[in-house]
C-alpha cells in the first residue's frame, strides 16, 4: 500500500515538474532561436523562397543576386516552392518566423536568420535587401577608415595604454 502512495506521489512530483517546467524550456528555446550560430554552422543566414512562374519573384531574383554578389559572407539559400516537400519547408519557416496564416504560401519570402525576421512582397524585400548591402558597405568603411587614420583596438587594456604624461606605464 505504501509503494502505491510513494508511486502516485512520484507521479504527481513529476507531473508538477513538467507542468512547471514548460514555460522556462519554452523560454530557452526561445532564447536559443534568437543567438546566431557561427557561420561554420549554419546551413544559410538568408532563406529565399520563391515560384518559378511567378512575376513578382521574377522581380526580385535580380536583387536576391546582387545580395549575394555584394555579401560574400552571407549564405543565400534558394528554394522553390511549387514541389511538395519545399511546400512542407515553407510552411515551417513561416510557422517559426510567425507569420499569419492569412499570408501563409505568399511568394517572394525571404528569411534573415541574424535578425529572425521575415519579409514577403517586392517592396519589402527590396528594402531588406538594400539594407544589408548598406551594413557591409558601412562595416567596410569604418573598417578603411580605421587602416587609415592608424587608429589601434579599443581592446586594449588600460595597462597597456600610454601613460598620459608619457613617462611610462601607468600606476
Amino acid at each position: 500500500m505504501q509503494r502505491q502512495s510513494n508511486r502516485a506521489l512520484l507521479l504527481i512530483l513529476v507531473v508538477i515538474v513538467i507542468v512547471a517546467g514548460v514555460p522556462r524550456i519554452r523560454r530557452f528555446v526561445l532564447l536559443h532561436k534568437s543567438v546566431p550560430k557561427p557561420a561554420a554552422q549554419r546551413a544559410a543566414d538568408i532563406i529565399f523562397f520563391y515560384s518559378a512562374n511567378c512575376s513578382k519573384c521574377k522581380k526580385v531574383k535580380p536583387q536576391i543576386t546582387r545580395l549575394e554578389m555584394d555579401r560574400p559572407d552571407l549564405k543565400v539559400l534558394w528554394i522553390e516552392t511549387t514541389r511538395p516537400e519545399t511546400k512542407m519547408l515553407f510552411e515551417s519557416w513561416q510557422n517559426r518566423y510567425e507569420i499569419p496564416r492569412e499570408h501563409w504560401g505568399d511568394v517572394p519570402a525571404l528569411f534573415v536568420e541574424s535578425t529572425l525576421k521575415a519579409y514577403t512582397g517586392v517592396p519589402e524585400i527590396e528594402k531588406a535587401v538594400q539594407k544589408l548591402i548598406e551594413e557591409r558597405k558601412k562595416t567596410q568603411t569604418e573598417r578603411e577608415g580605421r587602416k587609415r587614420s592608424g587608429q589601434q583596438s579599443s581592446l586594449l587594456l588600460p595597462a597597456l595604454a600610454p601613460a598620459q604624461n608619457g613617462s611610462g606605464p601607468p600606476v
